[in-house]
């Protein structure tokens, strides 16, 4: 298995870069943040820029890092966002830590009331969302019947589930319902965790086959963007897959125990603080919900376009 250095290669990434005009790959949390393929940064485009800042502002749980809009044409609206619950914000943590957030999310006995919590955290939300887009769009947004599906995806350093919500919109007088399908997948990486997400809206939830095509295209488009994450931040320039190779994990945790210091999180020391892994994921799904109104606002602004005489 053959090691180099990582500095040179980054440092030769940022030159090419600068000399083609790209764009300097974001940072989140501490770590290198490329665009999910075929998405850009919202940022480029005005009006869906200030459509993600009302949205964030809403999301009181989490920090956000960026949002990212699919170019390519297809027929879905999709929304990408990188967020970060604040209470992991700038924490380092190694992988016992991570393995105890993954088993809690999947533990039976608790997944009733974690339901509960994250349904009533989401019309919560949902209520400050609706405000700010009264104030900016003259539109109004409620969420209800909040559903979390089983676990569709495991890696040594993620966890990847789906939720869908009905949308009911009032646009310009005209009332719709919609369903919102956010895919997610909390990552370990580097000592850092990470959520990333891609949702989008379908406008008739009875259509054959709407649903699946949507988890489908979320699902894959996240499990892309995590590989391209992980590759990004990489510590040994391996042959194979970085997302589970245990030699790059490996050294990802030892990395993260030299730099947590006596403040890094571990699965003993939050058990014995109490830390509420409950809430955490409670913010991991308001985020993935607060995040997709951009697809879904991006998609009502499109609407109204297309109705103006």
């Amino acid at each position: 298995m053959k090691r180099l250095s990582f500095l040179l290669p980054l440092l030769a990434l940022a030159a090419s870069a600068a000399a083609d005009g790209v764009p300097p790959v974001r940072t989140a949390n501490g770590l290198k943040l490329p665009a999910p393929a075929g998405f850009e940064d919202v940022a480029d485009y005005p009006d869906v820029a200030e459509i993600a800042r009302v949205v964030n502002e809403a999301d009181r749980e989490n920090r956000t890092f960026a949002n990212f809009v699919l170019v390519a044409p297809v027929d879905l609206d999709m929304d990408a966002n990188a967020k970060v619950p604040r209470k992991l914000d700038g924490r380092i943590c190694d992988r016992t830590f991570f393995r105890e957030l993954a088993r809690q999310f999947s533990d039976e006995a608790s997944q009733a009331k974690l339901d509960r919590t994250i349904e009533k955290g989401v019309r919560k939300a949902s209520k400050r969302v609706s405000k700010g887009l009264s104030e900016s769009f003259g539109g109004e947004v409620t969420h209800s019947g909040v559903r979390r599906l089983p676990v569709h995806r495991t890696t040594p350093r993620s966890t990847h589930f789906s939720l869908t919500c009905t949308v009911r919109t009032v646009d310009e007088d005209a009332e719709s319902e919609m369903l919102q399908v956010a895919s997610c997948a909390v990552v370990w990486l580097r000592g850092r965790i990470l959520n990333l997400s891609v949702s989008t809206t379908i406008a008739d939830a009875e259509e054959p086959g709407a649903l699946d095509a949507a988890l489908a295209k979320t699902r894959d488009a996240v499990r892309d963007w995590e590989a391209a994450v992980v590759a990004s931040n990489a510590l040994l320039r391996i042959e194979g897959d970085p997302v589970s190779d245990p030699s790059e994990l490996d050294a990802e945790d030892a990395m993260a125990k030299r730099e947590g210091g006596n403040k890094l999180l571990t699965a003993r020391n939050v058990k014995k603080s109490g830390f509420d892994f409950e809430r955490l994921w409670l913010d991991v799904a308001l985020g993935a919900f607060v995040g997709a109104v951009v697809a879904l606002v991006n998609t009502l602004k499109k609407r109204r376009a297309r109705n103006t005489p």
